[in-house]
């Protein structure tokens, strides 16, 4: 053979002549053995089917969760946070809007208050405004955890209905109110910055906080929800009327979005700290407030948590409140050399502009700096409340932690 001859295509052999198929009754593969063998394997779940049948019947069937019937759904409810057996400044904020939104419902008030011996507290939410206060006992509530908390509030929202469920927007409210959400199937809106029920107060607030025309605000009574009926896509008018309008920056604040949850209920929402105005405590209606104590269940399978020690730390939570507002020629000013006249308008004014001095001079030894032209936007109610109690951006913080 040649070194060519090497590469020449060499003729393919044939394949060898298929053989003929056996007869069914000689083919060893199909026989009575493996059939007898697999019939108990497919038919299995078909015999042990009425067993099956027979336990679930006897175990306790969770009934289907329906939260579009609105008309079920009635009460505002508020989550109060408390925090080693005080409870949160943002509840009684709460609490306060709450009692607004109510009446304008024409609904009960609710506190809702998980813990370990904290019925004593319900007495002061009562004087801010509840009608009725909702505790649960347990020592396995006395530290928040994720999925004990969860688990109870969801529960007992399901057993009561309420038509509107607020949460502040702490880092424990952050954290709870999106999972009760998602557990419920209901809209969250987060951060909120104004509350609205009533359609004329609403269309106030408007007015004075949008650039929308008068024309386009009267008309803002109702508006489209899809829904599927019988097949097909259906655009139906709702009425706004009984729907919690929801206010919130957006787009970095340069927008102010309202949103409404007309569909599902309760209608949810946390608010952020220091942005709603709190009521004058009565102590009447704190006598009167009643107290109940709802069934709950929960068993060690539910928490997959277990908190071993709470440690508190003063830190800055720079990100908690607004933006910094430095003016950078003062910044390179030592204090003596800054217009005295214009700190003086600036400590005098600032607040009604929802701005507070970041570094006050009477705060240093909090602070750690001196910069008395150095401004925070906090929000006017926030603004007001710091600089008539004289308190600077960390001490305020610290009431929330």
């Amino acid at each position: 053979m040649s070194f060519f001859d090497k590469f020449k295509k060499q003729p393919e052999t044939p394949a060898p002549a298929a053989q003929p198929e056996a007869p069914a009754a000689e083919e060893p593969v199909v026989t009575e053995a493996p059939a007898a063998a697999e019939a108990p394997a497919v038919q299995t779940p078909i015999a042990e089917a009425p067993a099956v049948e027979e336990i679930a019947a006897e175990e306790p069937v969770e009934e289907a969760w329906v939260n579009t019937d609105l008309e079920q759904f009635h009460g505002v409810w508020v989550y109060c946070e408390q925090r080693q057996g005080k409870l949160m400044p943002t509840d009684l904020e709460l609490i306060s809007e709450g009692r607004r939104l109510a009446d304008e419902l024409g609904t009960e008030l609710c506190g809702l208050l998980l813990g370990d011996g904290v019925d004593g507290l319900a007495g002061e939410l009562g004087g801010y405004g509840a009608d009725k206060v909702y505790v649960v006992n347990d020592p396995r509530l006395k530290d928040y955890t994720t999925d004990a908390y969860t688990k109870i509030i969801c529960d007992t929202v399901r057993a009561y209905k309420p038509e509107v469920l607020l949460f502040g927007a702490t880092n424990i409210g952050r954290d709870l109110a999106p999972r009760c959400a998602a557990r419920l199937h209901t809209g969250l809106c987060a951060d909120c910055t104004h509350l609205d029920v009533d359609m004329g107060i609403y269309k106030d607030f408007l007015r004075g906080a949008s650039t929308l025309t008068e024309d386009k605000i009267e008309k803002l009574n109702s508006i489209k929800v899809m829904s599927i009926q019988n097949g097909k896509v259906q655009n139906n008018d709702h009425d706004l009327g009984r729907d919690l309008k929801m206010t919130r920056p957006a787009f970095g604040g340069h927008l102010m979005a309202s949103i409404v949850c007309p569909r599902f209920r309760p209608a949810m929402a946390t608010v952020r700290p220091g942005v709603m105005k709190r009521r004058s405590f009565d102590a009447d209606k704190a006598a009167k407030v009643v107290v109940e104590h709802p069934a709950y269940e929960l068993s060690d399978a539910d928490m997959q948590t277990e908190v071993l020690e709470v440690v508190k730390a003063a830190r800055e939570l720079v990100d908690l409140l607004g933006a910094d507002v430095v003016d950078q020629y003062y910044d390179s000013l030592s204090v003596d050399k800054v217009n005295a006249r214009f700190l003086s308008w600036l400590a005098d004014n600032c607040a009604q502009y929802g701005f507070v001095i970041r570094y006050p001079s009477d705060k240093v030894s909090i602070t750690g700096r001196n910069e008395p032209w150095h401004v925070r936007y906090v929000g006017e109610t926030a603004a007001k409340f710091m600089t008539e109690h004289n308190l600077c951006l960390e001490e305020f913080v610290a009431l929330y932690q």
